[in-house]
Formats: C-alpha cells, sequence, structure tokens
C-alpha cells in the first residue's frame, strides 16, 4: 500500500512538472529588438589602445565622406574609398571618389604603407581605435569607416555613419596620397 501511495505521489509530481515546464517559453536575447530610423548604436571599446607599437602597416581600408562639409577645402564633396593591401612587397590599392566618379585599382612598392603610416601618425588616428557608432536609416553617405592592421596583429578601427572623426587635414592628406598614387 504504501508502494502504491509512493508511486501515484511521484507520477502526480511528474505531471505536475510537464504541465509546469509546458508553459515555460524559451527566451532568446541575443535577438535584438527591431531598431526604428534615426536610432543610435553606440558600442565604443574604452579598453581600445589608443596607441599602436608597429609601424609596419599590412592593410588600410578607409571610406569617408565629405558631403556634409560646406566648405571642403581642396577636397570635392565626395564619398572617398581608399584601401591598401600589403602582400609580398608588393600594395594592391584603390581609389575611388563618387564626385567624379573615379575608380581606379593600381599597384604600389611598400613605400606606400610607409607614407600611411606617417599619415597615421600625423594624425594620431590611434586614437580613435574603438569609436562604433551607426545611426540606423542613414545613407552609406556620410561618416567614416577605418580599418589599419599592423603586422604585429594590432589594429585601429573606428565606425561612424553619422559624423566625420577624421579632420578635413586628415582626409586631404590620405586623398592626396592615393590620388597622386594614382596619377603616376
Amino acid at each position: 500500500m504504501n508502494n502504491k501511495m509512493l508511486l501515484i505521489v511521484v507520477l502526480i509530481l511528474l505531471v505536475i512538472l510537464m504541465v509546469g515546464c509546458s508553459n515555460l517559453r524559451a527566451v532568446d536575447d541575443t535577438v535584438p529588438e527591431i531598431e526604428e530610423d534615426g536610432y543610435t548604436t553606440t558600442q565604443t571599446d574604452d579598453s581600445a589602445p589608443k596607441t599602436i607599437e608597429s609601424t609596419e602597416i599590412v592593410s588600410f581600408w578607409c571610406c569617408f565622406s565629405t558631403l556634409a562639409y560646406d566648405e571642403p577645402g581642396d577636397l570635392d564633396n565626395s564619398v572617398y574609398e581608399l584601401n591598401a593591401t600589403l602582400k609580398d612587397g608588393i600594395v594592391t590599392c584603390r581609389y575611388s571618389s563618387s564626385s567624379d566618379g573615379t575608380d581606379i585599382s593600381f599597384d604600389a612598392d611598400a613605400s606606400l604603407m610607409q607614407k600611411l603610416q606617417e599619415i597615421v601618425a600625423e594624425y594620431d588616428l590611434a586614437q580613435l581605435n574603438g569609436i562604433y557608432s551607426e545611426t540606423k536609416g542613414l545613407p552609406d553617405m556620410y561618416g567614416t569607416d577605418l580599418t589599419v592592421d599592423y603586422a604585429s596583429g594590432e589594429w585601429i578601427s573606428a565606425y561612424n555613419n553619422d559624423e566625420n572623426l577624421l579632420s578635413l587635414d586628415a582626409m586631404n592628406a590620405l586623398k592626396t596620397l592615393f590620388y597622386e598614387e594614382t596619377v603616376q
């Protein structure tokens, strides 16, 4: 009799447990909420290094816009994309400007990477490392996207699609370096 009572109690507890578990919902908090236009996501990494020990750039990619400037100085109102990758002593490059439709791919010698490092150092672009800010709904024609990879494994990464992270002088120096390489 005691065994029957124990069995009935265990069965009742199992039924209660199963019914209770069927009412639980799985929660996936990795799925972000839908963000409306104008919503800004800022995920700045304050621990990102603001100094880079290496001076040997192996990859450089930068996209910046001067469209928001009334007077961009020597720059046209344009979206510029500048890309350089070092492999086996040859730098494969791309220079693109939306104002005149220029989109040129070319090869350069490794000294281009040294010149890029001089610009990175002169304008202290490592201070931008870790900045990430994205405003939903903006077209792809504003702000700055910068990635610089070094042979040491260090890098600089910064992104803001709403406002420019680079000074006009830094943008002009980068644009001029790439543009002058295309006309050589």
